[in-house]
């Protein structure tokens, strides 16, 4: 018996699982380095603030879990963000901001990276939202 393996197919699903998993990373990383008001502390500092006063660890402070293989395009990502004139004001990265990173650093982005990235940043811009609608 022929055993066909469709590659694709399965190539595709490996993605969606990568994506899904970055996205929840990129949540998980606003949720705890971003403060929710500007002057505020992030909840991050708060959580590693209590543990240095001997509150125990909290396991949020290791919420953030980027899958394995993919530390270079979230380092893209954030690299990406902070050359960003209004930081995390709500705006999003361009393809302008893409041509430039290229021109900059010469990386040249495959179709599916950006379709990453650019997935990865609509997650900061509902996450930004989220946090009006909740203030």
């Amino acid at each position: 018996m022929l055993v066909c393996w469709d590659f694709h197919r399965d190539e595709k699903e490996l993605f969606s699982e990568a994506l899904t998993a970055l996205c929840d990373a990129v949540r998980a990383y606003c949720d705890l380095n971003v403060p929710a008001k500007e002057g505020e502390t992030s909840l991050r500092e708060q959580l590693e603030s209590l543990e240095k006063q001997g509150h125990g660890h909290d396991d949020r402070l290791d919420s953030v879990h980027v899958p394995d293989g993919w530390d270079y395009l979230w380092e893209i990502f954030w690299d990406l963000r902070s050359g960003l004139a209004d930081g995390f004001s709500g705006r999003k990265i361009t393809w302008r901001d893409f041509l430039d990173y290229q021109s900059v650093t010469g990386y040249e982005f495959s179709a599916w990276e950006i379709e990453a990235l650019r997935s990865m940043d609509a997650e900061v811009i509902k996450w930004q939202a989220d946090q009006r609608r909740e203030t």
